[in-house]
């Protein structure tokens, strides 16, 4: 309550000022402290970035547009991250037929990197390139090879997208849902974590869930290969969330933090429109043994007590070499606000274009 004073003759009421104390923020707390626009090299019509990792001291970027992994994967060091960066194409990568190239991550020896397309397309001939796990060595991306590679057909895992199946599989839908979407994509020495976003009937008839695989990996000959069928190790029905402001959301990303064994978790807010306001991302911590027992993920919040909601569609996340966190943006077709070096103030973004953030996070006492 604001106290006063009164003086009598003539009546003055002198109002003491109201002191605010700082809101309690439980949790992890995160803040914004560098941000820019991330150019996609000529041709590329779209710059539609969801996925990210570091590796053989580079960042590599994946665009979820082009149709090869060749002219998917891109790259630049982190120094270079600026205001406005142009980024090129990684060079070596074969011609490697993909569709949604939505995950990327590098084994925690470094040694060793893994993209994911969406898996979100049915076992036909046609829709094969949307079905793809690819491993290349850090140093030799001309090595990549697709793991659980088909038999007789194009390049795709169709053993492994018909696991992934059953691996969702429940009461309702015993072969597993007719629809399911990959997102996320994070390498521990013996697995690969696998995070799915929708589950459903169809693209067009589906919910929204936080739902992580575990996918057994081991080398063989000094190459990655698949060593098991995938099994749910943690899913978390996004209704049980706490509020937050746009909802609902699913799984868009997750990166696991070697040196804090804990993951760090994107989510999207996506409505069905191109209007700048019908995206939005939250972040969201989850250390490693909690993962394990099943526990909700810690939301991540600002200063101000108030959950830290970014106002475009997080999809892409990587730690830096300083341990800072990378947040790539894919805003798909919408012309959402980037900062303009020029002028200093928001603009609408090129279609060329996709906002990266930088964010430091600390445990708040």
């Amino acid at each position: 309550m604001c106290r006063g004073g009164a003086v009598i003759g003539p009546v003055v009421f002198i109002l003491a000022a109201c002191v605010q104390p700082p809101p309690t923020v439980v949790g992890p707390v995160g803040e914004v402290v560098a941000e820019g626009v991330i150019v996609c090299p000529p041709p590329t019509a779209r710059c539609e970035l969801s996925g990210a990792t570091m590796a053989a001291g580079r960042l590599l970027l994946a665009n979820d547009r082009p149709s090869k992994v060749n002219e998917s994967v891109l790259v630049l060091s982190p120094s270079q991250l600026a205001p406005r960066v142009e980024v090129q194409r990684l060079p070596g990568l074969p011609a490697l037929a993909v569709q949604k190239l939505e995950a990327m991550t590098t084994s925690p020896d470094g040694r060793h990197v893994f993209a994911m397309t969406s898996f979100d397309r049915r076992e036909t001939a046609a829709q094969d390139p949307f079905n793809v796990l690819v491993s290349w060595p850090s140093e030799r991306p001309q090595a990549a090879r697709v793991l659980d590679l088909a038999s007789g057909r194009a390049a795709a895992s169709l053993e492994l997208r018909r696991q992934l199946r059953l691996a969702l599989a429940s009461p309702a839908e015993a072969e597993g849902p007719a629809h399911y979407k990959v997102e996320g994509l994070a390498a521990l020495p013996d697995r690969l974590l696998i995070g799915v976003r929708e589950v459903g009937r169809s693209y067009k008839e589906f919910r929204y869930t936080l739902t992580v695989l575990s996918l057994p990996w081991r080398l063989e000959k000094g190459r990655p290969v698949l060593a098991g069928a995938p099994s749910v190790v943690w899913r978390v029905d996004p209704a049980t969330l706490p509020p937050l402001p746009k909802m609902p959301v699913g799984l868009s990303e997750f990166v696991y933090d070697l040196a804090r064994d804990r993951l760090w978790l994107l989510t999207s807010f996506e409505r069905d429109d191109d209007k700048p306001d019908a995206v939005a991302g939250y972040l969201w911590t989850l250390d490693r043994a909690a993962l394990e027992r099943g526990a909700p993920p810690v939301l991540v919040h600002g200063k101000d007590g108030k959950p830290l909601m970014f106002s475009h569609k997080s999809e892409a996340l990587a730690i830096l070499p300083d341990g800072r966190l990378l947040m790539v943006h894919d805003d798909d077709g919408r012309a959402t606000l980037v900062p303009d070096q020029a002028s200093g103030i928001r603009r609408p973004r090129l279609m060329t274009e996709a906002m990266y953030q930088v964010l430091t996070v600390t445990d708040a006492p």
